[in-house]
């Protein structure tokens, strides 16, 4: 069993930022750190949790202007790939983004993400969202 949320607590976002940077950065020999930058405080974060309360994907969304949003960050652990885990985590950015009303959000994390997001049709009050 899963359970998609959002950080509630230091532990949590200790957790986001290791499989962050196990699964986007190691591999490519970033410095740790570099899984992390300035818009962290002001991002909207989510998370999926195994039954053993362990992070096993994370995304987060970022707000670049009122109009503009952007999904960063999207790691699944290799041994739950093939789940649509990230189609669920993006889901609380999706919400996000229907909440804010930006008329353009985009992907610059993986191409997983751009195609679940591209996959998606997402409507604001009879708006729809462009996919960048």
């Amino acid at each position: 069993m899963f359970r998609v949320t959002q950080p509630e607590s230091p532990a949590h976002f200790a957790s986001i930022f290791e499989l962050r940077y196990r699964i986007l950065r190691k591999p490519w020999n970033q410095p740790k750190g570099s899984e992390r930058d300035d818009a962290e405080a002001t991002s909207i974060h989510a998370m999926i949790l195994d039954e053993n309360g362990v992070c096993i994907a994370t995304g987060r969304l970022q707000f670049n202007s009122n109009e503009t949003g952007q999904i960063r960050f999207m790691a699944v652990d290799p041994e739950h790939r093939g789940k649509h885990l990230g189609k669920k985590n993006s889901s609380i950015s999706r919400g996000r983004i229907t909440e804010k009303f930006p008329s353009k959000y985009f992907s610059s994390s993986q191409r997983e993400c751009g195609r679940i997001l591209s996959q998606q049709r997402i409507h604001s009050r009879g708006k729809d969202l462009s996919i960048v």
